[in-house]
């Protein structure tokens, strides 16, 4: 039996977002592997994927989740120790084959002694765009040292392992392994909800957190005239409620009746890609893009910015602009609009192109990664 244990740390640091999304899914499809165990001592989480998922916490502890008084955040801080203190304590132990972090903290790392690691990177936005982490260099020097510690490197697109190369090329490259990752949105009839009374004007639809490399603003003024012209409204769903700085430019572009940020859980999102006219991720770069196959999952046109891992998870399944150039981004959408046939051929194509991906795949991905760790021991 392969022991693996599993790093708290994300679960932790982390409410709602991608990197947990990806583990809870891999966690609990790891369990199922007859010859390997999967162990995680973590003892309180507020994070959404976890709490919704599979995958449960065995402490009774976590039956503070939701609960507000007094001294609640002094609680929940220890409890954040307990769970790194017994992850540090089960490596002393020598009991687990693979350790796996679920970030970039090495808290762990005095002791990890001889215990073989899988690190997994997400992305290396910090180190190609470090002007929007002023003064983070914590994240850049950790996964420096644990890429140089890591036994094997798992990535999840091409374009993250060319990035790596690009900054670390005396790095040994022959443990990098490529594990895709997948779409958590299903369409199905249980879909078939009341839907909000927003989603039955016509509108364009962005998923996620907005600020930095995300270029929400750019999107904003490159499709101002757009929304006007075609009674268009753009629906931002998720991300938190617009800062004040948003707002600001919403009110000054004239698009604060037509512009709307709403919060929505997972049950609810395919219903907000589906009736999309088209969903638009103008990011400057990502690790790899869930939104993009949730979005053909739902059979909706999918509009990306031209960058090296958009064009590797979507192919010929997407339209592509060059980053912030404002009119060939109008091009893309107006197409939509007004091309049926396109758009039949988008949503089609996109079909194809997300049933290629898989929570499935992905698992066993680590699964392949961890024994061929194994076999060289």
């Amino acid at each position: 039996m392969m022991r693996i244990l599993l790093d708290p740390q994300i679960f932790i640091n982390q409410k709602v977002g991608g990197v947990s999304r990806q583990f809870v899914e891999v966690w609990h499809r790891l369990k199922k592997y007859n010859d390997i165990e999967v162990y995680s001592p973590l003892v309180f989480s507020e994070n959404y994927h976890l709490e919704s998922s599979p995958v449960k916490l065995r402490n009774p502890l976590n039956l503070l989740h939701h609960k507000q008084f007094k001294g609640m955040g002094k609680i929940k801080e220890t409890l954040n120790h307990v769970s790194l203190f017994s992850t540090k304590k089960l490596l002393n132990s020598n009991f687990f084959q693979v350790f796996l972090p679920t970030y970039y903290d090495p808290y762990f790392e005095s002791s990890l002694k001889d215990t073989p690691l899988v690190l997994s990177v997400f992305d290396m936005i910090h180190e190609l765009y470090p002007q929007y982490f002023p003064g983070d260099h914590k994240t850049i020097n950790n996964k420096k040292s644990l890429l140089y510690r890591a036994d094997r490197i798992i990535v999840h697109s091409n374009q993250t392992k060319k990035d790596i190369i690009k900054f670390y090329p005396d790095l040994d490259t022959s443990k990098i392994d490529l594990v895709p990752l997948a779409s958590s949105v299903i369409l199905n009839d249980s879909t078939q909800i009341t839907a909000p009374e927003l989603i039955n004007r016509p509108y364009l639809l962005f998923v996620g957190t907005r600020d930095k490399y995300k270029n929400f603003s750019f999107l904003l003024r490159s499709i101002e005239r757009l929304l006007h012209r075609n009674d268009l409204y753009l629906i931002c769903a998720g991300g938190g409620v617009f800062t004040s700085e948003e707002k600001s430019l919403i009110d000054k572009l004239g698009l604060s009746e037509m512009v709307a940020q709403i919060t929505i859980q997972d049950q609810l999102l395919p219903l907000f890609y589906r009736n999309a006219r088209a969903f638009i991720f103008p990011s400057e770069y990502e690790g790899f893009g869930m939104p993009v196959l949730e979005a053909m999952a739902c059979g909706c046109p999918v509009i990306l910015s031209d960058n090296g891992v958009f064009r590797e998870i979507g192919e010929e399944a997407a339209l592509y602009f060059n980053l912030n150039d404002e009119q060939m981004l109008n091009h893309c959408v107006e197409r939509v609009l007004e091309d049926q046939s396109l758009r039949d051929y988008l949503i089609k194509e996109g079909f194809k192109r997300e049933k290629l991906f898989s929570w499935d795949k992905t698992a066993r991905g680590y699964y392949e990664t961890i024994m061929k760790l194994m076999s060289h021991k």
